[in-house]
Order: structure tokens, then C-alpha cells, then sequence
């Protein structure tokens, strides 16, 4: 007799067991989708980037956040949502330990020395599964003196603050993190050409330009720059005029103009 009694009682802590685990697993889904934030901001100005919560367990989530840390040389953080900007809680600022406690969920955020973490709290009570993602835009600025060409570390955690119940009974949850970089860069040039859909018949009559853009970083003087361009053997220079527009730049100018038949630009 006592053995159909304890299989019959561990059977039924072991459905308790799985119960509470699928339950518990369920409800650890707060997710986000980072869309838009820049490979290679420059240095003085601001970028921006979308980020996508949602909710993917069939449980509602209650209290949503979000952790984002970012290395030093990277400040002026704003988070906007729908134009409120959410609540934001300072978490502190990594010392060589590279760790901080989220005050929240009581986790262990970790992050380069120097850089910083926030959580920001959104003025939603509770995220459901199948409800439209609540996009917050993050934003923040490269300072001026950061080295360039280094990466920096960009990374968000979505959570739900009160877990799976209202009253935060069973403590906060966290999701997967999302982690990427930012590279500062001094400059960027674009090259374009005013031929239709790129495409021009050959010969004299089909004459096309090549206008150069070089955008320099705000905050940023750099000097002695060279943009210097080999045109390909099947494009031949009319011998127009090449214009410098450089209002804000000192001794602009055309170094030399192209040769014949090697074409070489060089201002």
C-alpha cells in the first residue's frame, strides 16, 4: 500500500514542478527590436535609434522598462515615447569593477569602466501578448574629444518591473539583451553623380557631374584634408570647371585637375 501512495505523490509534484516551471518561462519574455542606430555616428552630434517592446508569452507583463548602458563618450541620453519621455532612473556609473545592481530587478548589469546605465520606465501599466510593439526612441550624443575609429558599446535589457502579477509578487523579470556599437568617426564623404539611374550612353554629347560632400564633425576643425579621386579609364573629364563650396572651410581650393588620359582628381 504505502507504494502506490508515494508514486502517486510524486507524480503529482512533479506536474507541480513542470506547471510552475512552463508558467515561470512563459512569462520571462519581455522582448525589443533595436531598429536605426547609426554604425558610425560623428563625433558632436546626436543619433537616434528605435527600440521595439513587446511582450511574447501568453502571460501580461506588468511595469515595462527598459536597462540601456552606454561607454563613456557617449552622453546627452533622451528616450521619448509617443512625446512623453518616460521616467528615468539613474543606475550609476561603472568603476573598474565594470558592474552595477539594477535597483529594480536586484540584477548585476555589467558594462565597460567610465560608461553608465539607466533604466527608463514607460508609462504603460502592462504589456500583453499580441499588443502593438511601444516604440520609445533612444537617443544620445558622441562627445567631442572621444577617440575615433574605437567602438563603444550600446546595449538595452526590456523588463517588466512587477513580473507576472500587478502587486510585483513574484519579483521583476528581464529579457535578452541586446548589445551593439557605435563607431565616432571625424568625417564622412559621400560621392554622387547626376547621371539618370546611374546609367549614361557613352560619348561627348551625354556629359554627366560628380558632386563630392564631405561633412565634418560639429565641434571638430580638421586640417589639412586631402579628397583625392581616380575617375575610371572609360569616363573622360570635359574640362569644365571644378568648384569648391566651402563656406565655412579656409584655403579650399582645386590642387590640380585631371590628366590626360589617366584622369586623376586631387583637391
Amino acid at each position: 500500500m504505502p507504494y502506490p501512495v508515494i508514486r502517486t505523490y510524486r507524480t503529482g509534484l512533479y506536474i507541480a514542478l513542470v506547471a510552475t516551471a512552463a508558467a515561470i518561462a512563459q512569462a520571462q519574455t519581455p522582448q525589443i527590436t533595436v531598429t536605426g542606430l547609426p554604425a558610425e555616428p560623428l563625433i558632436g552630434e546626436t543619433f537616434c535609434s528605435t527600440v521595439s517592446f513587446t511582450n511574447g508569452a501568453a502571460i501580461t507583463g506588468y511595469g515595462p522598462y527598459l536597462i540601456s548602458t552606454v561607454d563613456a563618450g557617449v552622453s546627452r541620453i533622451s528616450i521619448d515615447f509617443v512625446d512623453i519621455e518616460p521616467v528615468l532612473e539613474s543606475i550609476g556609473t561603472f568603476d573598474s569593477s565594470g558592474a552595477l545592481i539594477d535597483p529594480i530587478s536586484g540584477t548585476t548589469i555589467n558594462g565597460n569602466e567610465g560608461g553608465t546605465a539607466l533604466d527608463a520606465l514607460y508609462p504603460i501599466g502592462a504589456v500583453e501578448q499580441g499588443t502593438p510593439p511601444l516604440d520609445i526612441e533612444f537617443c544620445g550624443v558622441v562627445d567631442v574629444g572621444t577617440e575615433p575609429n574605437v567602438p563603444l558599446d550600446v546595449a538595452f535589457i526590456p523588463g517588466f518591473e512587477f513580473g507576472d502579477t500587478a502587486t510585483g509578487d513574484n519579483g521583476a523579470i528581464l529579457g535578452s539583451s541586446f548589445t551593439s556599437t557605435v563607431t565616432p568617426r571625424l568625417a564622412r564623404v559621400t560621392k554622387t553623380n547626376s547621371a539618370p539611374e546611374n546609367e549614361r550612353p557613352p560619348g561627348p554629347s551625354h556629359e554627366f557631374t560628380y558632386r563630392y560632400v564631405f561633412n565634418i564633425s560639429d565641434g571638430v576643425t580638421l586640417d589639412d584634408v586631402v579628397l583625392e579621386d581616380m575617375l575610371p579609364p572609360e569616363v573622360q573629364w570635359t574640362g569644365a570647371p571644378i568648384t569648391v563650396n566651402a563656406p565655412l572651410g579656409a584655403g579650399c581650393n582645386t590642387a590640380s585637375l585631371p590628366t590626360f588620359p589617366r584622369h586623376r582628381v586631387a583637391r
